[in-house]
């Protein structure tokens, strides 16, 4: 297990180059990327696709999901207004479509989403699945919301044998549902993330997650210490 914090003030710019070399290593081989929205989203309108690379071996789909019709919450509706997600289209790359189906419960997206992966991990035994991942002031990452932030929702739900799950937490408005790869999935699935985490609103959290401290429920970022590789670019000094 690796976690290398890249820590400096110019941490968006160093994970686009990282997401950049990333894809890169992603050209004409089975792969899978998991995209988190966020901050990430603003990356995404500014990666330099190689003009070369073909990408007609790569899948992209949303790790977790807004489920809302809202085109401006949900994260793939946005995530497909980037300048990453039309160059991609364009030299073949394909694309899981998580944006929210006529009548799809929060757990029947998560289902979904969970017959989607493991449909394309039985179609490329050989092929690898990374991950953008972002952190929550509140120490959230992914969909994985502190215990405190769920309605109803057992510890078990995140570290069972669902790679998916689809919740309600207790955020309002169009944010309130969530599907999410969960704690299990992260770990059978994840050979590489990079994480993006700004923001001195974020830096009591993140000097937590630094000094490990505190339990996966409460903050559930420390599964990031179970990943087999792992970058972590922050502003945090």
């Amino acid at each position: 297990m690796a976690v290398i914090w890249h820590r400096s003030e110019q941490a968006e710019p160093l994970a686009r180059n990282a997401l950049e070399g990333l894809l890169s290593e992603c050209s004409n081989k089975p792969a899978l990327l998991l995209l988190s929205g966020g901050s990430w989203l603003s990356i995404y309108d500014r990666v330099a696709v190689s003009q070369t690379a073909i990408y007609s071996t790569l899948t992209l789909m949303m790790g977790d999901e807004r489920v809302t019709y809202d085109p401006e919450v949900n994260n793939a509706a946005q995530f497909m207004e980037t300048k990453m997600y039309q160059t991609m289209q364009a030299k073949g790359a394909h694309f899981i479509d998580t944006r929210v189906r006529e009548n799809e419960t929060p757990v029947s997206h998560a289902q979904r989403l969970e017959q989607e992966v493991r449909a394309w991990q039985e179609a490329n035994p050989y092929g690898s699945v990374y991950a953008t991942l972002g952190i929550g002031d509140d120490g959230h990452i992914a969909g994985i919301m502190p215990r405190d932030a769920r309605v109803g929702a057992t510890e078990e739900l995140f570290d069972g044998e669902s790679w998916f799950v689809g919740y309600e937490t207790t955020r309002q408005g169009e944010q309130k549902y969530r599907s999410t790869i969960t704690f299990c999935g992260l770990r059978a699935l994840i050979a590489r993330a990079l994480v993006h985490a700004s923001g001195t609103q974020k830096h009591a959290v993140l000097k937590a997650l630094y000094n490990q401290k505190g339990e996966i429920n409460e903050l559930p970022s420390l599964i990031l210490y179970d990943l087999p590789m792992v970058d972590i670019y922050t502003d945090l000094s």
